[in-house]
């Protein structure tokens, strides 16, 4: 009977994990894309260039769409939902989470009650749903609260995948697509840079650097 609450378990917090993964991913693009640059030309492409401002757009759209099913309570894979089958009348009540980290959790997502409510409106009249009603959301998220929450569903998840001796996920993700996009920007700005200093070299073999100002 154990190894069947275990198997359940583990079939449940890797689809936990799975979730937050993603979210992370999409996190991570939108927070390198929204980060102020000191190289003018970096920060012309990820503000101007139209792919990856569409690429911002829609990242954000699906991390508004992936932490809603964590954070939103009445959701199936919801954190809530997960650290309440730890309390002494819960499901998972065998694993002997302590009931005060149980409590330290649930306080801290209390904390975001504010933005947990924003992210769900989001979710279901923007982009889940194009109910087209923008102007009755007032406010976005700050990315800071994004990544509260992000940390507090990676410290839930980190300590039930100890509890049942399975590999620990790292908030860190090595080769992600936020590191290989910045790989690219960054390998687009010399590029055009090399092509720039081709030109000037040629206009100025002709007088007419003042026509690249």
């Amino acid at each position: 009977m154990m190894i069947d609450k275990k198997e359940k378990l583990e079939r449940y917090i890797k689809i936990v994990s799975n979730i937050l993964f993603k979210t992370q991913e999409h996190y991570l693009i939108v927070e390198y894309l929204m980060k102020s640059e000191e190289d003018d030309q970096a920060h012309y492409e990820k503000k101007m260039n139209s792919y990856f401002h569409y690429s911002r757009y829609t990242n954000w759209q699906m991390t508004v769409i992936e932490i809603s099913k964590l954070f939103i309570e009445r959701e199936k894979f919801s954190i809530q939902k997960l650290i309440k089958k730890f309390r002494n009348d819960g499901e998972f009540k065998w694993v002997g989470l302590d009931e005060r980290k149980i409590d330290i959790w649930f306080s801290k997502i209390n904390t975001y009650g504010l933005q947990i409510e924003n992210l769900k409106l989001q979710r279901d009249k923007l982009y889940a749903h194009e109910d087209g009603v923008e102007h009755e959301i007032k406010g976005i998220v700050k990315l800071s609260d994004i990544d509260a929450l992000l940390e507090i569903a990676h410290d839930v998840v980190k300590e039930v995948r100890f509890s049942l001796g399975l590999s620990l996920m790292d908030r860190k993700i090595m080769n992600s697509p936020a590191e290989n996009l910045k790989y690219s920007i960054d390998r687009l700005v010399k590029e055009k840079r090399t092509y720039m200093e081709g030109y000037r070299k040629l206009a100025k073999q002709y007088d007419l650097e003042s026509e690249l100002d």
